[in-house]
C-alpha cells in the first residue's frame, strides 16, 4: 500500500480565473485585488451599455469608493441585475459602505424560481381560511398582469 503524505486541501477552493490572468495584472499583488478588478471590469463593461450619461458620468468618477462598488456589481454576474444594480445605486445616491451592504445582500438572498413558488404556495396557505380557490386564483392573475406589464416595460427601455 502507497502511503500518500499530501493531504487534500482544506477550505474554500481557489479560483481558477485568477490563476489564469494573473500575469495581465503584475501590478495587482493579491488575489483579491485581482479579482475585484476583474469583477469591476465586468460592471464597467455593462455600465458601458447604458444610455443615461449622467450616470455615466458619476460612475466614472475617479475615486475607490465608486471602484469598490463597481466590483461588488460585478459580483452580480447577471447583466440584467447588474443594470438593476447600477441604476439602484446611482438613482438613490448611496454611500459607497450602503451601497456595498446592499450589493451584498442581493447577492447572496438570489434565489430562483423555485423559491419563489414556495414562498408564493405559503402566502396563499396563510389565506386559506379566509379566500375561496377562485379568489386566490383572481389575486395570482392580477399579480402576474402586473408583472407581464413591468417585463414589457423594462424590455422596452432596454431596447431604448
Amino acid at each position: 500500500m502507497e502511503n500518500n503524505s499530501e493531504k487534500p486541501k482544506r477550505g474554500r477552493p481557489r479560483n481558477q480565473l485568477a490563476d489564469k490572468i494573473q500575469y495581465l495584472y503584475p501590478e495587482l499583488n493579491t488575489r483579491r485585488a485581482l479579482l475585484n478588478h476583474v469583477h469591476s471590469i465586468d460592471a464597467h463593461q455593462v455600465l458601458q451599455e447604458i444610455a443615461d450619461p449622467a450616470m455615466k458620468v458619476w460612475y466614472e468618477r475617479d475615486g475607490h469608493g465608486k471602484t469598490v462598488i463597481l466590483s461588488e456589481i460585478g459580483r452580480l454576474g447577471d447583466p440584467e441585475m447588474m443594470r438593476a444594480a447600477l441604476r439602484r445605486v446611482y438613482d438613490k445616491k448611496l454611500s459607497t459602505a450602503q451601497a456595498v451592504s446592499l450589493l451584498r445582500a442581493v447577492r447572496k438572498q438570489r434565489r430562483g424560481v423555485a423559491s419563489l413558488v414556495k414562498d408564493v404556495h405559503r402566502a396563499i396557505d396563510h389565506y386559506a381560511f379566509e379566500l375561496t380557490p377562485a379568489e386566490v386564483a383572481e389575486a395570482l392573475e392580477s399579480v402576474a398582469g402586473d408583472y407581464r406589464r413591468l417585463a414589457a416595460a423594462t424590455v422596452k427601455q432596454a431596447r431604448e
